[in-house]
This record gives C-alpha cells, structure tokens and sequence, in this order.
C-alpha cells in the first residue's frame, strides 16, 4: 500500500546522551515502528522534515 504523503509522521525518543538519540519513527500508527539512531543535530533536522509529532517517551513494553 502506497503512502500517502498526508500520513502522520511520529517520533518517540528512547534514548539520549550528547552524541546520540535513540528513537522510535512511525508513520500512521505510532504502535508500529522501527528504531533508529542518530547524532542529535541529524535528529532535529529528521524531525522537521518528517514534520514529526513528537510522542512521550515509552512506557515499559512487554
């Protein structure tokens, strides 16, 4: 199924220190996700582009 460019974009960030954010991406359901790792400077800019709302952070997860 092709994605709309309309589709919610969300970022949940699990992780972060002075070099790097841990986070989670999704894209419509912010239940489905895929883990990325970045510097925090490429973080920001991947959030504006994706123009990402930003989650809470994760709650433990079975």
């Amino acid at each position: 199924m092709p994605l709309s460019p309309n589709d919610q974009r969300y970022v949940r960030v699990v992780e972060r220190d002075e070099r790097w954010v841990e986070f989670e991406f999704s894209i419509g359901d912010p239940e489905i996700f895929v883990e990325l790792v970045m510097p925090p400077a490429h973080f920001q800019q991947f959030c504006v582009d994706q123009s990402a709302q930003t989650l809470p952070a994760p709650s433990d997860r079975i």
